[in-house]
């Protein structure tokens, strides 16, 4: 990532807190395995430029970009690698899910140093000119012989109740070793477009060629015993309530979160281990940002270099 980009995300998102946190009253999800953190911002006008700039690198892995026509780039990533159409009405555009997948991107390797794996950008098809499916993010964090794999999931709407649920209803695929390994097997496709971490694939490849043959094999010892494991961040960013401080706006996620685990509808596979927490980030205006980028897109604005 450009270093005028981090400079950008450093000053303009911070972490307000993280939960539980006793101050406030607020607890952590119930599905969280360490801590939630709770992000601020400067300004939308601060998170649309982060969006907008940082879609090259989100969607190109960093070793295929071209710094010296960073926006010739971008065109390149919007015609190759990202479900944006040009000819698409207004409440189409406002649909996609690279919002919410930039952000998410930006804040995993700002916030917690992460390195990214693969770019996500790679599993669009302008064939099928679909969103592309499996984690919205595939990044890592390598200790000496450890590695975490940090693979991600975001929501970025208006209303905080629906993407809460959305995210709740796919645990037990999301979660689950079935789901990781055929993530897995698509990275391994993608082999020639991985940025960091080649070694930690060719781990990972002949477990994954394992379980394929035979359903028999635990993934999560395999995992072990290459000194790996997942971890699931899941950010969900939405438009403040109103009348709601900032606190209470997170209450009210977290309440939601705990209405849908007390319900039993939802449930995590415990029997594959992965380290799980939320990313809560309010916003003003989830639409006026997401308009604001459209229109730089449209009009090519000059990327910050």
């Amino acid at each position: 990532m450009r270093e005028s980009i981090q400079n950008l995300i450093k000053n303009s998102i911070f972490v307000e807190c993280t939960l539980p946190n006793e101050e406030h009253h607020i607890c952590k999800t119930k599905y969280t395995t360490s801590e939630d953190f709770c992000l601020t911002k400067i300004s939308d006008d601060s998170v649309a430029q982060i969006i907008y700039n940082n879609i090259v690198e989100y969607a190109i892995g960093e070793f295929d970009i071209d710094y010296d026509n960073l926006d010739e780039e971008l065109c390149r990533a919007i015609a190759e690698n990202l479900k944006f159409d040009e000819e698409a009405n207004h409440t189409a555009k406002l649909r996609y899910g690279f919002y919410g997948e930039v952000l998410l991107y930006s804040l995993l390797i700002n916030l917690f140093s992460t390195d990214v794996l693969i770019s996500k950008g790679y599993f669009y098809s302008p064939l099928e000119k679909g969103e592309p499916k499996g984690y919205d993010a595939y990044h890592l964090i390598q200790h000496d012989d450890k590695v975490e794999l940090w693979f991600g999931e975001a929501k970025f709407r208006n209303d905080y109740k629906k993407p809460i649920e959305e995210v709740l209803s796919s645990f037990s695929k999301t979660t689950s070793e079935g789901y990781f390994s055929d993530n897995v097997l698509a990275i391994v496709k993608e082999k020639h477009n991985i940025s960091n971490g080649s070694d930690i694939i060719d781990k990972l490849t002949p477990i994954t060629q394992t379980w394929k043959k035979s359903v028999l094999i635990n993934i999560a010892e395999e995992l072990e015993k290459n000194s790996a494991e997942l971890v699931y961040p899941i950010m969900i960013s939405y438009q403040q309530p109103k009348r709601c401080d900032y606190y209470d706006g997170v209450k009210k996620c977290i309440e939601h979160i705990e209405e849908q685990f007390n319900s039993g509808k939802y449930i995590i596979n415990t029997a594959f281990p992965i380290k799980v927490f939320f990313m809560f980030f309010p916003v003003d205006d989830v639409k006026k940002i997401k308009e604001q980028v459209i229109e730089w897109i449209s009009n090519r604005e000059p990327l910050i270099l």
